[in-house]
């Protein structure tokens, strides 16, 4: 009996050290479970990334073999950041051509190394898994540098995306306008500049589009009133008001293009110009020989400068503008341009400066025999007689075979002003004679 009982305090005190140990070990291991593990360097980056230790993450990842395209990513987003995009391209060289992501990253950082053919590429390996549209946004700028054509299926995927982005119309406008499709363009731009005026590349091309049509001058006012320091539309406006033959109000607009932006060689030749035909000739000279302090080989200023120096009666200083202007068209092209200018001072009765022009025109080109018979033409309107007859004498005495067609007109007027000068010597000599 005690041997049975002494039996059963035994087996009952080794079931509870049993039990013991097994409660000790489901403990430790409860609690080794419950132990994080040691963070992986992908993890100690995002951590300090997060903190705003964008360098510090980037050294980690950069300094660590390869983690894997998550990592890759990301370090290439950070590379970004901190401006070293030929770091993001090392990472993502090798990236899988159909991760969208990794993809769009390479191509941002091709980008802003220049390489442009490379970019294009990546963003177009981007644009076809990606389903975000942020692929296509980057990939259509690109192709319409190169291809106007090619963009606009592009452009037309980001409208159908979101038809009321006024940034993708007016893109989609400038690609349909560069495409030669220009009543389509004009008509996505004009969508585009309603839905939002201070789109300042919309309002530009749709300006350049409309060219010299109606309603270019309504569009530049409404443009202009949302984009008022805007040189290159003020720009715009002169250029059309000069078109339109309204030099004062030009002046103004080329003023204002100056006013907010740089003084450029080429800006202030276009108020020069605008001065001279608006009869300032004075206040022309000066600009234009501020512009050819810039540029001193821009043709058409040497051209206007000159005539403004001719107007000012400064001969010396206008032979010489007109001088190397002449070098710089050919002076044939400066011969035939003063006579042009000539006939149409001629035509608005202005004959001292249309005899101005036909005289530089043969100072050009004085084996012209041509500018002779011009030159009698127009004196001989001014009421000239002796010398444009002494001008028509010129021609055909030097006129040859190429001048052959004009000779009946100078030998006709030739013989009317003979006659004109025999009936003045006549009525000379009967005066004298009653006298």
């Amino acid at each position: 009996m005690l041997r049975c009982l002494a039996l059963a305090v035994a087996l009952a005190v080794a079931l509870a050290v049993a039990l013991a140990v097994a409660l000790a070990v489901a403990l430790a291991t409860a609690a080794a479970a419950q132990t994080p593990p040691d963070p992986t360097p992908l993890d100690r980056a995002r951590a300090l990334a997060l903190d705003g230790d964008t360098e510090a993450a980037l050294a980690l990842l950069t300094e660590s073999s390869r983690l894997g395209a998550e990592a890759d990513r990301l370090a290439a987003r950070l590379a970004l950041d901190l401006g070293r995009p030929h770091v993001a391209v090392e990472r993502l060289t090798e990236a899988d051509t159909t991760d969208a992501l990794a993809q769009r990253l390479l191509g941002r950082s091709l980008q802003a190394l220049g390489d442009l053919r490379r970019a294009e590429r990546a963003f177009a390996l981007a644009h076809r898994t990606d389903t975000t549209g942020a692929a296509t946004a980057l990939l259509a700028p690109l192709v319409a540098r190169r291809s106007s054509r090619e963009a606009i299926p592009l452009y037309r995927e980001l409208v159908a995306r979101d038809s009321l982005n006024p940034m993708h119309l007016g893109a989609l406008g400038r690609a349909l306008v560069g495409a030669d499709s220009t009543a389509e363009g004009v008509a996505v731009l004009r969508r585009a500049f309603a839905q939002f005026p201070r789109d300042e590349a919309t309002a530009l091309a749709l300006a350049r589009a409309l060219d010299a049509d109606s309603s270019l001058a309504d569009h530049l006012g409404g443009a202009l009133a949302a984009l008022p320091r805007s040189p290159e539309l003020w720009r715009l406006r002169g250029a059309d008001l000069m078109r339109r033959g309204a030099s004062p109000p030009a002046v103004e607009a080329y003023r204002n293009a100056l006013r907010f932006s740089d003084s450029t060689a080429t800006r202030l030749r276009d108020l020069g110009v605008a001065q001279f035909y608006a009869g300032t000739p004075a206040e022309a000279l000066e600009t234009l020989q501020l512009a050819l302090a810039r540029d001193s080989t821009d043709a058409t200023t040497l051209r206007v400068a000159g005539f403004a120096a001719h107007a000012e009666n400064v001969t010396d200083l206008a032979l010489d503008l007109l001088a190397r202007a002449a070098d710089a068209l050919g002076r044939e092209a400066m011969a035939d341009l003063a006579e042009q200018t000539a006939q149409v001072y001629s035509h608005s009765l202005r004959d001292t400066e249309a005899l101005r022009h036909i005289a530089l025109a043969e100072a050009l080109a004085p084996e012209r025999a041509t500018i002779a018979l011009n030159r009698g033409v127009l004196l001989q309107q001014a009421g000239q007689y002796r010398e444009a007859l002494v001008a028509y004498r010129e021609f055909v005495d030097r006129a040859g075979p190429e001048d052959a067609v004009y000779l009946p007109l100078a030998e006709e007027r030739i013989a009317i002003l003979e006659d004109v000068e025999a009936r003045r010597v006549q009525e000379d000599l009967r005066r004298r004679l009653n006298e």
